[in-house]
């Protein structure tokens, strides 16, 4: 009964796993800083790619995330930093080091996002 039960469960998660591929985020900004777009859970790199760049104004820097969170931070001072992350936390913290990094202080998350497909 218990192998029974651990089979079927298998084959559920192996089913369920397709679709977590499908997701998709992006995040665009500009080189200055003042200008970002984002997108996530699109089902492909394409779209997600197109999705940022349009909402940003046609922002040239583009990085995309699958299955994960992102977060764009900047500082007052134009300064910026993103990350990846298995959480929004994680995504977050590691925005705010990475714009502190580049000289920023106070730096605030201005937009996160976590593919749920």
């Amino acid at each position: 009964m218990v192998r029974e039960l651990f089979a079927a469960a298998s084959i559920a998660a192996l089913v369920a796993a397709p679709s977590l591929a499908h997701a998709w985020g992006a995040l665009s900004v500009s080189e200055d800083g003042e200008h970002y777009g984002y997108s996530y859970d699109y089902d492909s790199e394409a779209a997600a790619k197109k999705r940022a760049r349009s909402e940003c104004g046609g922002c040239d820097w583009v990085v995309t995330f699958r299955n994960t969170c992102a977060a764009y931070a900047q500082a007052e001072s134009g300064h910026w930093g993103w990350s990846k992350g298995e959480t929004r936390q994680a995504a977050e913290k590691g925005a705010r080091r990475q714009c502190r990094g580049a000289g920023g202080n106070s730096c605030e998350v201005l937009v996160w996002g976590c593919d749920t497909k």
